[in-house]
């Protein structure tokens, strides 16, 4: 009886690692697709952008240190 239970509880926990370790590559490829993406796209952010000449992101860091 206890050699049954022991091969369930085997069977689950391989279930689990498995399953964990998919998700956790889920989540690294999707990293990784969204980083490739913004690399080829190479779109200006707000810390790059200019609004008529005048960055936005260093207009916000010069009234914070004043």
């Amino acid at each position: 009886m206890s050699g049954s239970l022991f091969d369930l509880v085997v069977a689950v926990a391989r279930i689990a690692v498995f399953f964990a370790f998919c998700f956790g590559l889920v989540v690294v490829m999707t990293w990784v697709e969204r980083k490739g993406a913004a690399y080829i796209q190479d779109r200006r952010g707000p810390n790059r952008a200019d609004i008529l000449g005048v960055r936005a992101w260093d207009c916000s860091t010069r009234w914070r240190t004043r």
